[in-house]
């Protein structure tokens, strides 16, 4: 085994133990696996072990998330998704406990333990994967069931955060002060907006000049970062605290053995944050569904405005004060932007194959090879999947849609 697997067995070793004190298993032997795996978001490494109670002869697997060591803050990332695990997931257990709702929101992994500081970044939660959750095709599209399911979902966690706001305000302030501005991170890489400009430029050009779609679309993404840093901000009256990166990779299905939706765990939260509940539900949707499933684009937030209601009154609160279906409509045109337009990032990444830039990664996080030399290469591989048919179909799909709902106006230019 090289030095540098026996140091990473080491570490996720140490990390095992930890787990298991935590979980109060004094007899115990941890097995690590000191293989790293290169996630599809490129912010973390993973990386897998187990603990086995010698006493019980039980054991479980632990997936362990770890900052790469490429030069990034990811004091930022990290600090919000284990604020997320640490104290809102706990706090709305609490909730759903205390105002009894029948079928709590139980889809995220169980924790173990964290650690966040400058030698040393770690996330320990449970492995989902022996217990038969799988991610879906990234670059397939979801079907209308698992949209549904998402929907529901996303309706459920964003109605406890709007309880626990309006019923505990002291806790969901407490909450959303540890909450750091990750997003910002993304917008200011370089690379990252090198590949939506191109993009948004190279898909524009294939539009007619001459249409309003083409006018409009034109004057919004002239200054493709100064539009998506205005769209992320939100000062309107229907904050939450939200997931933040809601796309396929960030969630985990589990299906029965003829086939059927059983559940979904979300998982990542390093870009969580209060915003609009819109951010999440068209960051995800655009990221996700076909032109069929945007032209019933109400027939789903029906289904997430139902899921929000029933969370709503279980708890004594009022839908038509909180967060009307008319408001949901109206919130979706004037904040929808940002998720269209990360959806044509996305989608970059999600039409990739992995296969072609899982081993530059892990070189680059091995220093086998330069940042530099990694980023042209990558940026080669990107530009090919932007002028590919499957990406342009995406992306006008997208574009047109948000022209006809009313999302892309002149006044949402920087």
């Amino acid at each position: 085994m090289a030095p540098s697997e026996v140091n990473a067995n080491n570490d996720i070793s140490d990390i095992l133990e930890e787990v298991a004190k935590v979980q109060n298993i004094k007899n115990y032997k941890v097995v690590a696996d000191s293989k790293m795996a290169v996630g599809d978001g490129f912010l973390s490494n993973f990386y897998k072990g187990h603990v086995i109670d010698r006493d019980s002869g039980n054991s479980f697997t632990v997936a362990i998330k770890k900052a790469p060591k490429w030069e990034f803050n990811y004091a930022k990332v990290f600090g919000n998704e284990i604020n997320f695990y640490s104290k809102v997931l706990p706090a709305l257990k609490q909730l759903q406990r205390e105002g009894g709702l029948s079928d709590p929101f139980d889809n995220a992994p169980e924790y173990f333990c964290s650690r966040s500081d400058d030698t040393n970044r770690f996330i320990a939660l449970e492995h989902l994967h022996p217990k038969g959750y799988v991610l879906h095709d990234k670059k397939a599209y979801f079907n209308k069931s698992q949209l549904e399911f998402v929907f529901n979902l996303y309706g459920k966690l964003h109605g406890l955060s709007f309880v626990l706001r309006k019923q505990d305000i002291g806790k969901y302030e407490e909450i959303k002060a540890e909450y750091q501005d990750a997003f910002a991170l993304i917008t200011d890489s370089d690379v990252s907006n090198d590949f939506l400009e191109k993009a948004i430029k190279n898909c524009l050009g294939d539009l007619d000049p001459t249409s309003d779609i083409f006018k409009v679309s034109s004057k919004i993404f002239e200054n493709v970062i100064p539009t998506i840093q205005k769209a992320l901000y939100y000062a309107g009256d229907y904050k939450c605290l939200t997931h933040g990166d809601c796309w396929s990779n960030n969630m985990l299905f589990k299906f029965s053995e003829s086939g059927d939706l059983e559940d979904v765990k979300l998982i990542d939260f390093q870009l969580a944050r209060e915003s609009t509940p819109v951010h999440d539900l068209s960051y995800f949707f655009y990221s996700s569904a076909s032109k069929s499933d945007f032209d019933v684009l109400e027939e789903y937030l029906k289904i997430y405005h139902n899921q929000l209601s029933r969370v709503l009154k279980t708890f004594g609160e009022s839908p038509e004060e909180i967060f009307p279906f008319d408001k949901l409509i109206q919130e979706w045109k004037e904040n929808g932007l940002l998720g269209v337009t990360f959806a044509f990032y996305l989608w970059q990444l999600k039409l990739l194959d992995k296969e072609e830039y899982v081993d530059l990664l892990t070189d680059i996080d091995g220093a086998k090879q330069s940042m530099e030399e990694g980023t042209k290469y990558f940026k080669n591989l990107v530009e090919k999947v932007i002028a590919s048919d499957p990406y342009k179909t995406r992306f006008n799909d997208i574009l047109y849609h948000a022209f006809e709902f009313g999302i892309l106006t002149e006044d949402k230019a920087a």
